[in-house]
């Protein structure tokens, strides 16, 4: 069977989600091997990763310095002893995808794809990551026979202009039952996290980074707290600087309302136990957390920064992050409750009818890699 290389992905994050998830739609068609210089830390997803027949190299070059400098090395040595036609590269800058792409070509792959999964950089170094983006942007496309994105903010962060037209769009699909609302989920998981029936859970569902906005989030939280106190917050996810949030949050009027849930394989229960869906963030490529949570039926508030095309539902609005927190906490307590379980339950709908089924996206990749 074709065994595909799925590069630069570990068991974190919304692009190995997605492709996690599009390996399960292809069994039987396909298998995919992971290749990375970080490790896998969950092991029931490596098990089912293996149950797939899917491999996993793990290239740990000491520091994370030294990774990235024997990187391009590396890759090629493996990419020269493979049997793969086909690699499958991801990442948010094209430094990161050109040190993959590069070695691959030189190796004589004969399809090289490269997926831009986001609009901006995230982690620490992001000025010295910036640049290294700028001076390979120009150069990536001599490297690739694919460019893939998942929006046009993706796109245009990662390409040149020149090329827009040679980009394939492929949505980020979803398993859109499990985040179907259920009236069930709902009071098993209110009662889990101790939220009564009259109080107002807000929530989000993501790592706790520079990129996600948490601080900001978390200062909407506490204005909405000072008006009513029937307020709660729940983070599902947790990421490098969810202690140092923690800490800071520690100091803030309402923390004891606040839920800091960590990962967890349970996000369409959760997502059924809210009142709406926030996500502050500084940028995005195509957050798919925001598709699931409509998907559940919530009204959700994103940040201008991200892209309009994730938007499924009239209950879907983007406000500006350069307003105060204080301002969408008035917008949010005028709003007063969620919506009600018949219209949250056509969320499941308008997802099938946009598209966003995960069968849909795994279709299209099957493709790619067949022509």
């Amino acid at each position: 069977m074709t065994r595909i290389a799925q590069v630069n992905l570990n068991d974190s994050g919304g692009a190995f989600a997605l492709m996690y998830h599009v390996q399960k739609e292809l069994q039987g068609k396909v298998v995919f091997d992971y290749y990375t210089i970080h490790a896998f830390s969950d092991t029931e997803t490596v098990r089912s990763i293996r149950s797939m027949n899917g491999n996993i190299t793990e290239d740990l070059a000491g520091s994370r310095l030294s990774a990235h400098l024997k990187l391009p090395f590396m890759f090629y040595k493996r990419m020269k002893k493979s049997p793969y036609e086909v690699v499958h590269i991801h990442s948010d800058t094209a430094w990161k995808l050109s040190v993959y792409a590069i070695p691959a070509r030189l190796a004589g792959i004969r399809k090289i794809i490269v997926h831009s999964h986001s609009s901006g950089i995230n982690g620490d170094h992001q000025k010295l990551k910036y640049v290294c983006h700028c001076l390979m942007k120009p150069v990536l496309p001599y490297f690739a026979d694919e460019l893939v994105t998942c929006s046009k903010a993706a796109t245009k962060w990662m390409f040149p202009k020149k090329y827009h037209s040679q980009v394939r769009f492929i949505k980020n699909g979803v398993q859109t039952e499990i985040f179907r609302f259920s009236k069930e989920n709902r009071k098993k998981y209110r009662e889990e996290l101790g939220v009564k029936d009259q109080e107002i859970l807000l929530g989000t569902v993501g790592d706790l980074s520079f990129q996600k906005n948490p601080h900001y989030l978390i200062e909407v939280f506490c204005a909405l707290y000072s008006r009513n106190p029937q307020y709660k917050l729940i983070f599902i996810g947790d990421g490098e600087e969810a202690r140092l949030v923690r800490e800071w949050a520690k100091e803030k009027r309402g923390y004891e309302n606040l839920i800091f849930y960590g990962k967890t394989s349970h996000v369409g229960g959760l997502l059924s136990a809210m009142d709406f869906y926030l996500m502050p963030s500084r940028f995005e490529g195509f957050p798919v957390s925001a598709v699931e949570a409509q998907i559940n039926g919530l009204p959700c508030i994103l940040s201008d920064s991200i892209t309009k095309e994730v938007r499924m539902s009239d209950h879907c609005v983007f406000w500006s992050i350069e307003e105060k927190p204080d301002e969408w906490a008035e917008r949010l307590y005028q709003w007063k409750a969620g919506l009600h379980e018949e219209i949250r339950k056509k969320g499941y709908q308008a997802a099938w009818e946009q598209g966003f089924d995960i069968s849909r996206t795994a279709e299209r990749i099957l493709q790619l890699y067949k022509e």
